[in-house]
């Protein structure tokens, strides 16, 4: 994926969810809030044991594209 398909990606999902509409206040802790949950799923990726490894790169991969 490239850089440009990641910003039109973004753009698409702020439009959708009328996040593009908020203050930007509002958009700054939405995005933090995101930035943890992408950050809990490595975090679990990190620790999982071997035969969860699967798993948790499938839930930070779930927690990234959608």
């Amino acid at each position: 994926m490239t850089l440009d398909e990641i910003c039109e990606n973004a753009r698409q999902l702020s439009t959708t969810h009328g996040w593009d509409q908020s203050d930007p206040a509002a958009r700054m802790l939405h995005v933090m809030s995101e930035v943890g949950e992408v950050a809990d799923a490595v975090r679990a990726l990190q620790s999982a044991e071997e035969g969860d490894v699967e798993t948790a790169r499938a839930a930070l991969g779930m927690e990234i594209f959608e």
